[in-house]
């Protein structure tokens, strides 16, 4: 099932207690997408209107990434700034778990939990690298 911005933004309203525009969750919602694409090497597209539904990523992981981020920018908002960083660092675990499972294996990222349409494969091929050179250490049978 989809979900859209102004679903997300209800669900965020409710532990924020704050009632500001839905056109303020957009925003909230696409620096959140920013944020993943970023860190995790994907182009996943914004939000472009509050009531579209978004296809890019299913319905739990965008409850457990956004929602956390669009509390963490109310909460700045209004200078409640110890909820925000409780928020944000639920945000940052989320990040970090789906982070793990993402980008499998495949040479194109296949196999985790985004399509590989979404895989910016130029942030690919530095992740791959990385790793690899990560494993050859000098205790390894693999040094030379």
């Amino acid at each position: 099932m989809a979900i859209t911005v102004k679903d997300l933004y209800e669900i965020s309203d409710a532990f924020t207690d704050e009632l500001q525009e839905v056109v303020d969750g957009i925003h909230y919602a696409n620096q959140a997408i920013n944020r993943i694409n970023t860190r995790i090497g994907l182009k996943l597209p914004e939000f472009l209107d509050e009531q579209i539904a978004y296809t890019a990523l299913n319905e739990n992981w965008l409850k457990t990434l956004v929602v956390p981020y669009m509390n963490w920018g109310i909460k700045m908002n209004d200078g409640s700034l110890n909820e925000a960083d409780r928020y944000q660092a639920e945000f940052l675990t989320a990040l970090d778990d789906f982070e793990d499972v993402a980008i499998a294996g495949g040479d194109d990222g296949s196999g985790g939990v985004v399509e590989p349409m979404y895989i910016d494969q130029n942030a690919l091929d530095g992740k791959v690298s990385q790793i690899d050179f990560r494993a050859l250490n000098r205790n390894s049978d693999f040094w030379w």
